[in-house]
Formats: C-alpha cells, sequence, structure tokens
C-alpha cells in the first residue's frame, strides 16, 4: 500500500460541487437508480434528523457513510456508526473484520486478510465516494 491510498483513505469528508443546486430527495432518487448494489453498502436510507435530511449507509467495521447536501454542494462524511458493545466487545464489527480477514486470506495470504481487517471500513468508505463521485460526474 503507498502513501497515495493511505491518504485517499484517511480522508474523514469528500466534497463535491455541482453545476446546479440539488434537492437531498433527488440526490436519493438519482442515487436510488444509478447505485451499483456490488458495494458492501446495502441499502441506504434517506433520514430526517434535527439536522436536517441526509442520506445514510450501514455501518460497516465502525465506519458509516453519511451524504448530506447544501445549495450546490454534496458532502459525504466518515462518522462512526452506532454500535453496541457487550462487555467493551462490539459482535457485529468483529463478526465482520473476521468475515473480511478470513475472504482475503483465501486470496492474499495472511497479509492480505490482516488488511482487509484492518482497513474494511475505510476502503468502504473511499468505494461510496468514488460511486457517488461517479454518478454525479455528469452534473459536476
Amino acid at each position: 500500500m503507498d502513501k497515495e491510498q493511505l491518504k485517499e483513505m484517511s480522508k474523514m469528508q469528500e466534497k463535491y460541487t455541482l453545476m446546479n443546486a440539488l434537492a437531498i430527495e433527488d440526490l436519493y432518487q438519482l442515487m436510488t437508480e444509478r447505485w451499483n448494489t456490488e458495494l458492501p453498502a446495502g441499502p441506504f436510507i434517506l433520514k430526517k434528523g434535527m439536522m436536517g435530511k441526509t442520506v445514510q449507509f450501514p455501518t460497516y467495521m465502525k465506519v458509516q457513510p453519511v451524504v448530506s447536501v447544501k445549495g450546490n454542494v454534496v458532502v459525504c462524511k466518515k462518522t462512526e456508526g452506532a454500535s453496541v458493545e457487550v462487555m467493551g466487545v462490539n459482535r457485529k464489527d468483529r463478526k465482520q473484520r473476521t468475515e473480511a480477514y478470513k475472504e482475503a486470506k483465501a486470496d492474499g495470504g495472511f497479509l492480505g486478510g490482516m488488511k482487509a481487517a484492518t482497513f474494511g471500513g475505510a476502503e468502504y468508505f473511499s468505494d461510496v465516494c468514488n460511486k457517488l463521485r461517479e454518478i454525479l460526474q455528469d452534473r459536476m
């Protein structure tokens, strides 16, 4: 893994400036039409909160991408998703890391498995941002 990949995975947010303003509902509809189901994101939802509406993705390895819109700027933030810990252990996160380790170990050996278990959440956020950029490409 080179410096550029590490820099990309350490980002906490991505901003996309569009030519015209876009409502969050329109973005959600656009994402629903064009999203590729190959990503581990699964179903994203449009959620209304105290700070306004956002598009939220499922939590994967403690990382939850959240997309918001202000005028013509779309922001994808990396947040730590809600988790349930029992005696200090997040069982869902542990299961996801174990599965990622096993899948990657079969292809890339021990080091590949450790990389997937360690950087899986960051890669997930990066994949979501890249797909969002691809979806918005014709509007930027």
